[in-house]
């Protein structure tokens, strides 16, 4: 990468990723379950699949402030927090609303890039 960037060996490479437009891998992880996340919330995905995620209102029968957002169920190691069901609706709940309301994949997808590529860092050596 840092040939491809024409920049130093020590340079950082979160720098480097930024420059170059590339997401990392815990990124890219990343994008991907909040795509399947998007897919579950909007119906497009098979039920069994749908079926994994449980809303805070189907837990509590009165309104709350987490009401709209998904239940994150317990996970004692760190292998079951790494899974789909304890990661998506974890990342899901953390995004900003107007990302949750966006109409197409294109969209989030783009949206879920620029938050990415804002938290890399902009110093190149």
């Amino acid at each position: 990468m840092n040939y491809l960037s024409h920049s130093s060996f020590l340079a950082h490479s979160a720098s480097l990723f930024k420059a170059l437009n590339i997401l990392t891998i815990y990124d890219l992880t990343h994008l991907s379950v909040l795509v399947y996340m998007f897919r579950a919330t909007r119906n497009l995905l098979p039920h069994k699949f749908s079926s994994y995620l449980i809303h805070m209102d189907q837990i509590h029968s009165h309104f709350t402030r987490g009401s709209v957002n998904y239940a994150i169920p317990f996970a004692r190691t760190t292998l079951r927090m790494a899974s789909l069901q304890v990661m998506g609706p974890r990342l899901w709940n953390s995004l900003p609303t107007h990302v949750k309301q966006t109409q197409s994949i294109c969209t989030l997808k783009k949206e879920l890039k620029l938050i990415f590529f804002s938290k890399y860092k902009d110093t190149l050596l």
